[in-house]
């Protein structure tokens, strides 16, 4: 046995090309975290329908990448690429004096998966 399919999409253009190359064989897609999503969660590799993807490498230029936005409260908001860890949001916003105000286990774990 193997494991189900798990592709790692760098850019826009692979994303776009990984999704139509699964809608094409009608896989059904799943978002996977930085490997650490629990098990079955993702996928639990017997259904040969799935397809795994993960925004782990992925990198967007431009607004996507990152950016802070001021609110109306006076508190900031940041949008960060799709696939940052809190380390590469870290680089981004403590030399400019902002620290989040609670912090998972691990500096290495996706932001999406911490929001979500």
């Amino acid at each position: 046995e193997t494991c189900a399919p798990w592709v790692v999409p760098k850019d826009d253009n692979s994303l776009r090309s990984v999704l139509k190359y699964a809608r094409d064989r009608g896989y059904q897609v799943r978002i996977s975290g930085a490997a650490h999503s629990a098990g079955g969660l993702a996928t639990d590799g017997k259904d040969p329908n799935v397809f795994v993807l993960s925004l782990g490498d992925y990198v967007v230029t431009g607004e996507w990448q990152f950016g802070v936005t001021d609110l109306p409260d006076g508190s900031k908001r940041a949008t960060v690429n799709a696939g940052w860890t809190q380390l590469h949001l870290y680089a981004k916003v403590r030399h400019l004096g902002y620290f989040l105000p609670a912090q998972t286990a691990g500096y290495f774990f996706q932001l999406g998966g911490i929001v979500a």
